[in-house]
């Protein structure tokens, strides 16, 4: 018998096909332990048989989603859950949409694990994990040919395939895309994104309110016999400073090679990639979280109150707590389990500067 917590639509199987539509999707915490859009569609002897089914199979698929997100393994490699009851981790089932007929339920939902549960069940496996989300990462895919750089043209593979990707990733690192907009087209010129302009890439962040940018290039070039592609990824600051070139790879269009293959190849792997490596760099001790000490620049009392809800928000804080509040500024103390880098881009992407002087984080409103 599957065990649904806290499912936020009631149901009634009784009648011969009900629909149900909710808008807002809640907010999981830490986030990282949240799976959204998962659908089910399950036959079943009578509604209520398909609708349990259905609802055990989703949140089975929805805990594979989660270990893939955090675990530092790579998926095959993760071992089947013997131990670990799927619906034993369950905090919350919400319902997006779902209709039930008498031996058929169809739903989309959204599944909340409950994190202590399953970070024990790690610990205990001796298993690695990360669940620190990244800030937002801005994808600005640029398609160049002999005709000109395009970056805002529809029905276009590669431009397509970088819309689906930031819509469909499921990572720890977020990823987001300008929808193609005559505004955004106009202040976002292809040629000088590749010349390395700062001014659009900045304009990009901060239209995407992005932290970073990832600019990835595909130039097909004609030979006198032949014809290629070759294809760059890079990430950038929101200042539109470069910060590392990701890969590149050319491709010779042979007459044997589908082009489209080849796109989503490298995407997966440029996006594969920077998970990796997100993940290796914020990954969670089992020792006892680090304590550090938070200074802040406060106006009044309802600075103090957000300042504390938005740190408290961030995936890697394990506890906070104040500690002094005076005239001005205030104190707090905070655990923190993984990267402190990942702390303070977490914190920076809730609107503050954060800089580290004598030990302690100095944090104030950014400007």
């Amino acid at each position: 018998m599957v065990r649904v917590y806290n499912i936020l639509i009631c149901i009634c199987l009784g009648c011969s096909a009900i629909a149900a539509q909710v808008q807002a999707q809640p907010i999981c915490t830490p986030q990282a332990f949240g799976m959204y859009n998962i659908n089910i569609d399950m036959v079943g002897e009578t509604g209520r048989a398909a609708r349990e089914q259905g609802v055990s199979e989703a949140t089975k698929t929805a805990l594979s989603q989660l270990l893939s997100r955090i675990v530092a393994l790579p998926d095959d490699q993760i071992l089947a859950i013997d131990e670990l009851v799927a619906e034993d981790a369950v905090n919350l089932v919400h319902i997006q949409s779902e209709t039930a007929l008498a031996n058929r339920y169809i739903a989309r939902v959204d599944i909340c694990f409950d994190a202590p549960i399953l970070r024990q069940w790690l610990a205990g496996q001796g298993l690695a994990w990360a669940e620190t989300l990244s800030p937002e990462i801005l994808i600005l895919p640029v398609w160049q040919d002999p005709s000109g750089a395009r970056i805002w043209q529809r029905n276009n593979a590669w431009l397509d395939g970088w819309d689906y990707q930031a819509d469909t990733h499921t990572g720890l690192v977020q990823f987001s895309t300008l929808p193609r907009l005559l505004q955004n087209e106009r202040q976002i010129q292809p040629d000088a994104v590749l010349a390395g302009d700062k001014a659009p890439l900045q304009q990009a962040a901060r239209l995407a309110k992005a932290q970073q940018i990832l600019m990835v290039h595909a130039h097909l070039e004609y030979g006198l016999r032949d014809k290629s592609v070759n294809l760059r990824a890079f990430l950038y600051s929101r200042e539109g400073e470069i910060v590392t070139r990701l890969s590149e790879q050319t491709v010779l269009l042979d007459g044997t090679v589908n082009m489209l293959s080849v796109f989503e190849a490298f995407q997966d792997n440029v996006l594969m990639d920077m998970e990796a490596s997100w993940k290796k760099a914020n990954l969670v001790t089992t020792e006892q979280p680090e304590s550090y000490i938070i200074n802040a620049e406060i106006a009044s009392l309802a600075d103090w109150r957000r300042l504390q809800a938005d740190i408290r928000a961030i995936d890697a804080v394990r506890d906070l707590s104040p500690v002094q509040l005076g005239l001005g500024s205030g104190s707090l103390r905070v655990s923190i389990a993984g990267s402190t880098t990942a702390f303070q881009q977490a914190v920076v992407a809730a609107g503050y500067d954060i800089q580290i002087d004598s030990g302690r984080f100095v944090v104030s409103q950014a400007q």
